[in-house]
């Protein structure tokens, strides 16, 4: 299925970097926290974003701003433009 991402949202994919987290109390071994910033590549634009990010960028944003959306059995993460605490390179 093809999204389109409009209104200044950028549609993404999650670069999870899973943290063990070292506490000293017996957890699961599959726990695992999140940490509050998260990459992410940039797959598509909406029509009315800035140019300053380009599909294919890498981009770090809080963990909490990314909006999980399900439409007909497909997930896709999306991200308001201005939730973008900026652009990472090699």
């Amino acid at each position: 299925m093809n999204f389109k991402p409009v209104n200044r949202h950028l549609l993404v994919e999650r670069l999870v970097e899973q943290e063990k987290d070292e506490t000293g109390v017996l957890l699961p071994e599959e726990y695992c926290t999140q940490s509050e910033y998260v990459s992410c590549k940039i797959l598509s634009i909406s029509g009315d974003c800035s140019r300053d990010a380009l599909r294919g960028d890498t981009i770090v944003v809080r963990n909490s701003m990314i909006e999980e959306l399900n439409v007909q059995g497909t997930t896709f993460y999306l991200v308001l433009e201005n939730h973008v605490m900026g652009i990472t390179s090699d």
